[in-house]
This record gives C-alpha cells, structure tokens and sequence, in this order.
C-alpha cells in the first residue's frame, strides 16, 4: 500500500499547487513568481511553493518499475504530458504544471520498466513510446530545445524491450510485435537510426532531424542480434535470421565497432536455431574458426549446432 500512499500525496501536491497558482493569479501578481511559504510537512519552508517538478513524478516512475508494474509507470508519464500540455495552454503557458515536464530520463525510466517486464506488450509499447517521443523531440528542435531528445540508452533500451517480446511465440496467429515480427521491427529501426542522415523513414520523422544526433554502439547491434536469436526458437525455417544476424556483425565492423565474443556466440546461435541443418551447423564452425578469442560458450554453441542439425 505504500505506493499508492504516494501517489495519494502526488494528487495532494498536484491539488495544492492549483490552489497556490489560483491564489497567485487572484492577487495579480506574475505566476512565475511563488511566494515563499510554509509547506505544511515539520515547518519545512520552499522558495518555490507547491510547484510540482519532474524530480517528483520520476521518483513515482521508479517506484512502479521497481516492482514491474510498467503501465502505471507509463500512466504516470501521459499524467505529465497532459498536466504540462494544459498549462502551455493557460495564461500565455505560465500555468501551475508548467514545470512538469517530461525529460529524457522520464522516458528511459518507462521505458526501461517495460523491457524489465519483458513478454508479448512490451515490445509493442516501447515502440509506441519511441515513436511518441520522436514527435516531440522534433516539435522542441524547430524551438531550439533538446529537454526531451532520446540518446542512445532510449534506443537501445527500445530494442532490449523488443528483444524480450521476440522470446515470445505467436500462437494465435494474430498480428503481434512479438516473436519474428519483433525482432524485425529491432532490425528496422537500427536501420533507421544508421540511415537517418541519409533519408526519411517512419522512425525518424524526416532527413538530418530528430534522430541524427545518435550513434548505434556495441550494445544497439548486440541487442538488436540478441532479438533474432529469441525469435529463431520459435522459427520453422531461420535461415534468413541467421543471415540477418550476420550482416549486422559486418555492419558492426564497417561502423568500427570490434564485435565481441558475445556477438559471435549470439549470430552462431541463430545459425543453430535455423532449422538449416548441416550446413547452418557448418556456417557456425566458420564463425568460431575465425574468432580471436573463442569462449567455452563459443564451442558449445557450435557442438549444440551439430546436435540440432541431426534433429
């Protein structure tokens, strides 16, 4: 119950801080300007007043993600969305809410509770989220602003959520984000993210805007491999994954990123979850031949392989 203990005391902060503005206002004096006053909790004192800021709401976000509970996380975020939008709206934007707003970290922290909740949702409404957030980012860039521009940690932490929804099978039949289909919406917006200097796409929101500023690094294409080799458990026939999963460990190295043994161990397996048989087994081999360094994990996964291509 402590949870929403809190967030019964969010609502009262929100409830003082309109009592507070409207006060303000009535006096005549500017909104922006709060006069110091008691706020009622051990005689504590506050130069801004009641003025809720996004410090509070990404402490509540943190506390749901905490206990995996990503849609109120997630509920909490359209809470500030809404409360900011409808102060831009009152009194030339000098509404009591107009401090609430959304920053980068608050989207990672939502976004970062559904890839810890993992299953069929998350990969869908991560996406959504990004897609969301690209709107706005693109809105504070024609203003000069850059207070909610995703980085890298919201892509990658994107593709780690769609990464745990590719682990999930599609048993209905039913259009889902999950499964092969998840794992190729990670493939296509690491393409975006790679392409977004070069021409529009449905991620990016138009040439040289929104998107630019982010570099995919080891951690976007492991991820991004990681998808397909969840999603090839469930594959009659991935092949195609496979050669995916290796063309992004050559556009790993083009990019100058050195794939780890990590990589290696991930592309070799989609090669033995193929359903390729023995010559996905041997393409497998070759990978392992070629590494530097093999792990144990590395010889294992070749041996599993062969063990799978006899079946």
């Amino acid at each position: 119950h402590g949870l929403e203990r809190a967030n019964d005391l969010l609502h009262e902060l929100e409830d003082l801080a309109v009592r507070e503005h409207l006060e303000s206002s009535s006096r005549g004096r500017d909104a922006r300007r709060y006069e110091t006053r008691s706020i009622g909790v051990g005689g504590g004192r506050h130069p801004y007043g009641f003025r809720p800021n996004p410090v509070v709401y990404n402490t509540m976000i943190q506390s749901y993600a905490n206990i995996g509970d990503a849609s109120s996380a997630e509920a909490i975020l359209d809470r500030m969305i809404s409360l900011y939008s409808s102060s831009l709206q009152e009194n030339l934007g000098s509404g009591a809410f107009r401090s609430v707003r959304p920053n980068t970290r608050t989207f990672n922290m939502v976004l970062n509770a559904w890839s810890k909740k993992g299953g069929a949702e998350c990969g869908g409404r991560a996406l959504s989220i990004w897609k969301r957030l690209n709107i706005i980012a693109l809105e504070e860039e024609r203003n000069g602003e850059t207070y909610s521009r995703p980085d890298v940690i919201t892509f990658n932490t994107v593709l780690a959520a769609l990464a745990k929804s590719a682990d999930v099978e599609n048993r209905d039949g039913k259009e889902k984000i999950v499964g092969e289909a998840a794992a190729q919406k990670a493939v296509e917006l690491l393409d975006s993210i790679e392409n977004s200097n070069v021409q529009p796409n449905q991620y990016n929101h138009g040439k040289n805007r929104g998107l630019t500023h982010i570099e995919p690094d080891e951690i976007s294409y492991n991820t991004t491999i990681s998808a397909l080799a969840n999603a090839s458990k469930n594959c009659s026939n991935g092949v195609h994954l496979a050669v995916d999963a290796e063309n992004l460990m050559t556009r790993m190295k083009k990019r100058g990123i050195e794939p780890s043994s990590y990589t290696f161990n991930s592309v070799m397996l989609v090669w033995g979850r193929s359903s390729g048989g023995l010559q996905s087994a041997q393409r497998a081999e070759a990978l392992l031949r070629s590494m530097a360094n093999p792990t144990i994990v590395s010889w294992t996964t070749v041996m599993n392989a062969y063990a799978l291509a006899d079946s």
